[in-house]
């Protein structure tokens, strides 16, 4: 478990960093934009899209699915990067760490964290 923390800490620290590559902001918006796209045979999806929106307090929780896909076709590179630098700030950092941990790897893990 910590080697894989430790992995995803330093992927997360690149992202951080940046730059990202263009093709891996084209490859994630056209994995949301299909996934968004396949909503639309499922009512169900539909509303609970709607749904979510409403409960976490969207402030445009009546835009439609297609104007939310075009928001998601006019994100940019630079956008991304941005917001990464916001989230992934040092001081922006949790971590849950679910079941028994003694001291030691408490320890560890706090350590872990404060290199990332």
């Amino acid at each position: 478990a910590e080697a894989a923390f430790v992995a995803i800490a330093e992927v997360l620290g690149e992202v951080r960093k940046g730059p990202l590559e263009e093709a891996e902001i084209l490859r994630g918006k056209e994995i949301l934009l299909t996934s968004m796209d396949f909503m639309r045979d499922n009512p169900h999806d539909i509303a609970d899209w709607h749904g979510r929106r409403i409960l976490l307090g969207d402030g445009e929780a009546a835009t439609s699915l297609d104007q939310e896909m075009g928001r998601l076709r006019a994100v940019t590179r630079e956008d991304v990067e941005k917001v990464a630098r916001e989230v992934l700030a040092p001081g922006r950092r949790n971590l849950v760490v679910v079941g028994p941990v003694g001291f030691f790897r408490r320890r560890r893990i706090r350590k872990n964290l404060a290199a990332f």
